[in-house]
């Protein structure tokens, strides 16, 4: 799936969403950016979206990954949000 929306607001809600919508209880996300973030954050699904929210603040393309490999969310800078199932 893919959205492209100039609205950082909407994007960080849309990416909120879809995690939360697909992660399993108890599971873990893993975050990874390509920039600023020097390290790596994971965290559950029952704090993925005040999480994510934060994360979406940092000015870089950011990558969350399912525990299980299962699903794996693009945020970019651009305005980009691509959701792989696998």
């Amino acid at each position: 799936m893919h959205w492209e929306t100039h609205d950082s607001g909407q994007l960080t809600f849309l990416a909120s969403r879809e995690i939360c919508r697909r992660i399993r209880p108890g599971w873990m996300v893993e975050h990874a950016g390509d920039g600023l973030s020097p390290y790596g954050v994971r965290f559950t699904g029952d704090n993925a979206r005040s999480i994510v929210a934060e994360l979406l603040e940092i000015p870089e393309h950011h990558y969350f990954l399912a525990e299980d490999r299962s699903l794996l969310v693009v945020v970019t800078m651009e305005g980009d949000l691509d959701v792989v199932d696998l």
